[in-house]
């Protein structure tokens, strides 16, 4: 074990005598020279002193605030990039939000106009989604929606119903149809196949004064169409505050499943 010991330890030794061996030479140059130092009159190791703190501070002034200038201005440089990289990316964002509320609007806006000219399709929208937006500046309460049901109709009646303008149109294209008809054609032919229509029936409940109540009922008159308002009944609200309306609405369509709640 002690062989073994001795050696592991003799690259160890060997090491610090050649460390010793090294630094033999500096050690003595140091040692004369703080000899010949402390040799010298106490003026001259007083200008000397002097000399080296001069060549420290003439360091610092040449080379360590150069180098500290320039990592402030990089330093600078690298947060100016970041805060110009941050404001462009919110500028971006802030521009993308416009565009996307200019087309959201313009959206509303054709969906409104098709609604009004009786072609409105609510996109797979629920209907009780498309009441609230359509109620938004109404100070009412939705209360309850309720299905129902769908009703089949196929009665010139109910074509007047959907398109109020159409009967109209057609009295007024009747006389020149009937004139270039020719005499052998019957008029079944002549005439268009019926187009297959559905009433969707709707109640709605809402909660609020009645002047209120009033202006949200005409509201929904003028921003759905083609709803049709088939019946109103107006109580007094629960607890006696306010009032309650209860109305049945009519959606005539060519599609039976126009729209859901």
């Amino acid at each position: 074990m002690r062989s073994e010991a001795t050696t592991a330890t003799a690259p160890a030794a060997a090491w610090r005598a050649a460390l010793a061996q090294r630094l033999r030479p500096l050690i003595g140059s140091w040692r004369r020279a703080t000899a010949a130092l402390d040799a010298r009159p106490p003026r001259e190791r007083a200008a000397l002193g002097a000399m080296a703190v001069a060549a420290l501070v003439a360091l610092e002034l040449l080379v360590v605030w150069p180098i500290r200038d320039q990592r402030g201005a990089v330093v600078g440089a690298v947060q100016a990039q970041l805060q110009a990289d941050a404001a462009a990316r919110q500028a971006l964002q802030e521009q993308q939000e416009a565009e996307a509320s200019t087309w959201q609007a313009r959206l509303i806006k054709a969906e409104r106009e098709l609604r009004n000219h009786g072609h409105g399709h609510a996109r797979g929208e629920a209907l009780g989604t498309w009441l609230q937006r359509a109620l938004a500046d109404q100070a009412v309460a939705l209360v309850a929606l309720r299905d129902l049901g769908v009703q089949e109709a196929e009665t010139p009646a109910a074509a007047a119903e959907a398109h109020p303008a159409a009967p109209a149109a057609a009295s007024s294209a009747a006389a020149p149809a009937a004139a270039t008809t020719p005499a052998g054609t019957s008029a079944a032919t002549a005439e268009p196949a019926a187009l297959p229509l559905f009433r969707l029936r709707y109640e709605l409940t809402l909660d609020g004064e009645v002047a209120s109540l009033t202006a949200a009922v005409q509201a929904l008159g003028q921003r759905m169409r083609p709803l049709r308002i088939e019946r109103l009944r107006v109580a007094a609200g629960v607890g006696g505050v306010g009032a309650r309306a209860t109305l049945v609405f009519v959606i005539v369509t060519p599609e039976r499943a126009w729209i859901s709640l």
